[in-house]
């Protein structure tokens, strides 16, 4: 005996149920006191709004401008990413876990000096760093879970620093999958960039 709450959703035909379903399952509640104490969407990359965020460490000592040079070679690479510099990195993090972005990405002195980056994982908090040329792949990748973050640590971490390290270990046929992929890529990138709309964030906008 007792009462009985029904907590069953029942998707329709329509969108909008479908999408509260979506955001009510992915929604996370943050932990006082702990390292995470704010709420967040774990949405799986294919779902997320953005696909990455990249985050100046600074404004000064040509960070922005490095930063946004590598957003605009995201966007040219087919990436849906947000970029947003304003406020402490630790606050633009927790900004970006709070809509759902899976992959932070730094842009630090490490860019400037080695042409390194650091990519941060939104569920676990960990980061890696790798370098910037292998960085368009890598996060494709892990959008498309042909590589998990775990790899990431456990497996691909040593080899990171070096190019085209982590496509050599690939199977044949994610080699030949990677391969298509660049080569539909460059083709796009011959689109008049006039095409490509610029980007509002943060009242600044992205232009060329």
């Amino acid at each position: 005996k007792g009462n009985i709450i029904p907590h069953v959703i029942e998707p329709s035909a329509g969108l909008s149920r479908l999408i509260y379903a979506v955001m009510l399952s992915s929604y996370v509640y943050g932990e006082p006191n702990s390292d995470r104490d704010w709420n967040w969407f774990n949405f799986t990359g294919a779902m997320a709004p953005w696909e990455a965020a990249i985050l100046p460490l600074m404004k000064k000592d040509g960070m922005s401008e490095g930063a946004k040079e590598l957003y605009w070679q995201l966007k040219d690479y087919g990436l849906e990413v947000i970029y947003d510099e304003s406020g402490k990195i630790g606050k633009r993090y927790a900004r970006n876990d709070e809509i759902g972005v899976k992959y932070c990405i730094t842009y630090d002195y490490d860019s400037l000096e080695k042409d390194l980056i650091t990519i941060r994982d939104r569920d676990t908090m960990h980061q890696v760093q790798i370098k910037i040329d292998l960085l368009p792949d890598l996060i494709r990748q892990l959008i498309l879970d042909i590589l998990t973050w775990s790899d990431l640590e456990n497996e691909f971490g040593h080899y990171l620093h070096y190019d085209n390290a982590i496509e050599k270990s690939l199977p044949n046929n994610v080699k030949q999958f990677i391969a298509c992929k660049k080569s539909l890529d460059e083709n796009l990138n011959k689109v008049n960039r006039s095409l490509i709309p610029t980007f509002t964030t943060n009242s600044w906008k992205i232009g060329r």
